[in-house]
């Protein structure tokens, strides 16, 4: 259990370092977007804004229990002050999982110039 939350997190951390390196890939209308859909669905914390991701390769993370239902092209949101994690699957307007994530600071301080 210890090795699968290791390496979810380890995916969520890599996501959102990925994004915060390039915070133009996720554009803010497709946030306003996907925000006002998923929020229909669940309620949503009001005070940040998500780190937007996609399941671009859902093979390579068959082997991660958050992921099991995820198909490719499913919308990731990632909310680090709430510490959860929202799979939204957009053509059929469902959620597809929602869970607790552990995101390491300390990397990101290491990080900054």
């Amino acid at each position: 259990m210890l090795l699968l939350a290791t390496g979810t997190a380890g995916y969520f951390a890599k996501s959102y370092y990925d994004l915060r390196a390039h915070p133009g890939n996720a554009a803010e209308g497709d946030t306003e977007r996907l925000m006002s859909a998923v929020g229909k669905l669940y309620q949503l914390p009001s005070d940040e804004t998500p780190i937007i991701g996609k399941v671009r390769d859902k093979e390579k993370l068959k082997d991660q229990p958050f992921f099991q239902k995820s198909e490719n092209n499913d919308d990731i949101l990632i909310f680090q002050k709430a510490k959860i994690a929202i799979i939204y699957r957009a053509p059929e307007n469902k959620l597809i999982n929602v869970g607790p994530i552990a995101i390491d600071a300390a990397k990101d301080t290491k990080s900054k110039p």
